[in-house]
């Protein structure tokens, strides 16, 4: 038995409403690839600039950051006497704690037991640096201390080159400064 197998010639098919069905099916497949290829090109965008932009806003926000710890050191810097009241210069330690360097262009409290005022030249804190600050100091004869911190106000400019204020609470009750102003008191002439 002999089969026969008929042969198409794919050449001689009519190109009427067929092939245009194919050809628009080949025209949305591109499009679709067209599609996917630009929608993970902007995913893959998307994602860098939003990595960059979280990274410049941690960056913006580190340079930003204020975070100091003073303390006292001696008083014993000279000073001067008058009935009632003392001037003593000392020294005031300043610790960045933040992440990013501070320039700490000056310091000053003013309450009714003491008055701060830092003088000298800006000084630059690295992270984790410290610094020791030049202040006058003024003291009230006898001298008497509020138990509180006294409110150090510290004029800074951050890594971001903004000038900031920073309030740093510095202990003074049986401090180096206080036992120094009562020392100057007792050899200041009485009132």
């Amino acid at each position: 038995m002999v089969v026969e197998h008929d042969v198409i010639d794919l050449d001689a098919l009519p190109t009427g409403h067929d092939g245009r069905a194919a050809g628009r099916a080949r025209a949305r497949r591109r499009t679709a690839l067209r599609f996917a290829a630009v929608f993970t090109a902007g995913l893959v965008v998307g994602g860098v600039a939003v990595t960059v932009l979280r990274d410049q806003l941690d960056r913006q926000e580190r340079d930003a950051t204020v975070r100091l710890v003073a303390s006292t050191e001696t008083a014993n810097l000279g000073g001067s006497g008058t009935a009632g009241h003392v001037q003593l210069n000392g020294m005031l330690v300043v610790l960045n704690h933040g992440p990013a360097p501070l320039t700490i262009r000056g310091a000053q409290a003013a309450r009714p037991d003491v008055t701060v005022r830092s003088y000298g030249q800006p000084q630059v804190v690295p992270p984790a640096g410290t610094v020791r600050i030049s202040v006058q100091l003024g003291f009230d004869c006898p001298v008497v201390i509020n138990p509180e911190p006294v409110p150090i106000v510290f004029s800074v400019e951050t890594a971001d080159g903004q000038a900031r204020e920073h309030r740093h609470g510095v202990p003074l009750v049986g401090s180096v400064w206080t036992t120094d102003a009562m020392g100057m008191c007792a050899q200041s002439p009485p009132t």
